[in-house]
């Protein structure tokens, strides 16, 4: 066999191998920066990571450090060698088949509740403004929602209707995103390609409610974490300091002031 023939077959397989490599990953994953202030009297961000794994019409968004605790007690692993970063431990599902948004939030340890808004909840105002952004070409929509004006930037180059947190909807995905007062950034990071066959959510038996009730509920826990974890049997304090660590623990939820929606 030439030489010229050789290097023929060996495209041809070579093109074989890429085909049914790319049809095992079945999954698509976009990494997010996030960028906020915890506390908007201060000057100083917080960033970590998120990640929107998208299956068929399916797909989670959630911040990496929760996706690993999440994943440590799904597995009953132990949690000694793991260390804990601040995170807002956001956790959404979204069914593009059904319009259906889907946002989880815990209180108690593995005590979870949920609400659910339709994606027609969320307009968009398209605009002819253009960007470059990471090498894309992105068109510019803005919309008002959760109490903050927020502008996103989005592309055709990559045609799935998905974006960080609630947000979709959009003719592409978002690669960009920013609130008007700056106090919340969400920048694409990453494009990865999965062998994740569908998405399991490891919240059986979260309790539906309303959301804004249980945002009001989270804002109330937050103040009162320690006393409700006390009443829960799973911490203990001593009585001589008992006070203080409550009242402590009261000021820091204080200062958390600047979660990703609002409400009065």
């Amino acid at each position: 066999m030439c030489k010229n023939n050789i290097l023929a077959l060996i495209l041809i397989l070579l093109s074989i191998g890429n085909v049914f490599s790319q049809e095992k990953k079945n999954a698509i994953q976009i990494i997010y920066n996030l960028k906020y202030l915890d506390d908007t009297t201060k000057t100083n961000f917080v960033q970590e990571n998120a990640e929107l794994t998208i299956v068929g019409e399916q797909s989670y968004f959630i911040t990496i450090q929760k996706s690993i605790l999440d994943s440590i007690e799904y597995f009953g692993m132990p949690q000694s060698n793991y260390r804990r970063f601040k995170s807002k431990g956001l956790r959404v599902y979204k069914d593009l088949s059904k319009k259906l948004i889907a946002q989880y939030e815990e209180f108690l340890p593995k005590n979870y509740l949920f609400s659910e808004e339709n994606l027609s909840d969320l307009v968009w105002n398209i605009r002819e403004d253009t960007l470059s952004i990471h090498s894309y070409l992105c068109q510019k929509a803005t919309i008002n929602y959760g109490g903050r004006s927020w502008t996103a930037w989005f592309t055709s180059e990559i045609p799935i209707s998905d974006g960080p947190y609630k947000f979709s909807g959009l003719p592409g995905l978002i690669i960009q995103m920013y609130d008007s007062k700056r106090h919340w950034n969400i920048d694409f990071a990453q494009l990865l390609y999965k062998d994740t066959k569908r998405i399991d959510l490891p919240f059986k038996d979260a309790i539906k409610k309303d959301k804004v009730k249980i945002f009001k509920d989270k804002r109330e826990y937050s103040l009162n974490s320690l006393q409700k974890l006390e009443a829960a049997g799973i911490l203990s304090f001593d009585i001589k300091d008992r006070a203080q660590l409550f009242e402590e623990n009261r000021k820091k939820a204080e200062r958390d002031n600047n979660w990703i929606e609002m409400y009065p």
